[in-house]
């Protein structure tokens, strides 16, 4: 009986150790490259206990209606005088309009938590890190990409919400876990889904 009861205690640990340590957080992940017309690529990921979805989605066009709106000819002019940190928020503004007035593609997948570890990993190491460490600015300074896209991710938990970007580019080498998640996000839909839905073009990736 002691060595049943010594048997389950281990065997419940080693079901502890696979499951994930934040039953409920979300990261969105957006690239746009300004060269390009419609150029941006969106994916959302949401974990709650043993349910995770990723949401993809790439615009394929936007209406007229957006560059007529009152609101967005007043946050393009006072975006033009404002401060860097000013400037951050009315671009979060403006981005809210534009999704309001864009047309996506979409697709999505429903994945169980338990069968991705590896992933959940990933991404809990991600909500963990601080932002400054995500971005490594002073590194990412002494790159210079002629036409790169812009990331940027929002991680959302219980506890905190990070605003983290990469302009330009995101490096395996300065930015190993923003790059691991915008590749890995990739690969699993490919692997679940097979289809040709996330080609180059549409995912930014060059």
């Amino acid at each position: 009986m002691k060595f049943i009861l010594i048997f389950l205690f281990f065997v419940k640990i080693g079901i502890l150790k696979g499951q994930s340590k934040i039953d409920v957080f979300s990261i969105k992940t957006r690239v746009t490259v300004a060269s390009l017309t419609y150029g941006e690529f969106i994916t959302y990921i949401e974990k709650k206990k043993n349910k995770l979805k990723i949401f993809y989605s790439f615009r394929d066009s936007v209406s007229k209606v957006f560059y007529k709106d009152d609101k967005v000819k007043e946050l393009l002019h006072s975006y033009m005088t404002e401060n860097p940190e000013e400037q951050k928020a009315t671009r979060r503004s403006l981005d809210s309009l534009e999704n309001k007035y864009s047309y996506y593609s979409k697709d999505s997948l429903i994945l169980k938590a338990s069968k991705n570890i590896t992933f959940i990993r990933l991404l809990e190491k991600i909500i963990s890190t601080p932002k400054e460490e995500l971005e490594n600015i002073e590194a990412s300074k002494k790159v210079h990409v002629l036409d790169g896209a812009e990331y940027s991710f929002i991680i959302k938990t219980s506890k905190e919400t990070k605003y983290v970007h990469a302009n330009q580019y995101i490096d395996p080498v300065i930015h190993p876990l923003l790059y691991q998640l915008y590749t890995e996000i990739q690969n699993i839909y490919k692997r679940e889904k097979q289809n040709n839905f996330l080609d180059k073009m549409k995912t930014l990736s060059y």
